[in-house]
């Protein structure tokens, strides 16, 4: 009768059983890969900028009719936007991290408060905004370094 398994094959099989479960722990123990994800700048052009914050007004005062936006247009280098009852169009420049916004042209349809407030507030805002900033999804408008207007990169 024939032996079908040798002592050196039993033993051949047993180390490399052992590699393997070696191997499998080394790798379960091992520090796992991170991958950092950078988020990219949203582009000022042909992004829709959801208000967040201006002169007081936080999200839940700026959410209470209609959604607060501006959005700049590269082609004609046109703006529109509302904050929230009464509509703009006008004109920017921006170059760098300047901008330049207005004039405007803009409805005038009476609006209960606090929103004729808030659309005080918001064409104040970028009226006088010299510089802004965007990181990720957020931009900033600022006068020298202080920020008049926050917003929030939207889908629309």
């Amino acid at each position: 009768m024939k032996k079908l398994w040798s002592f050196e094959l039993i033993l051949a099989i047993i180390a490399l059983l052992f590699i393997a479960l070696l191997t499998l722990i080394i790798a379960c123990n091992s520090k796992k890969a991170t991958t950092t994800v950078m988020e990219s700048n949203q582009p000022l052009n042909n992004t829709y900028w959801k208000l967040l914050k201006v002169d007081g007004f936080n999200q839940d005062i700026v959410s209470v009719q209609k959604e607060a936006f501006i959005r700049f247009d590269s082609a004609g280098s046109k703006f529109s936007g509302t904050a929230g009852c009464n509509r703009m169009t006008g004109s920017f420049v921006a170059s760098g991290n300047t901008i330049k916004i207005g004039p405007a042209a803009v409805t005038k349809m009476m609006c209960p408060s606090p929103l004729m407030e808030l659309e005080d507030a918001f064409s104040k805002a970028i009226y006088k905004a010299d510089t802004y900033s965007i990181s990720g999804k957020k931009m900033q408008l600022k006068s020298g370094e202080s920020v008049l207007a926050e917003f929030e990169a939207g889908a629309n």
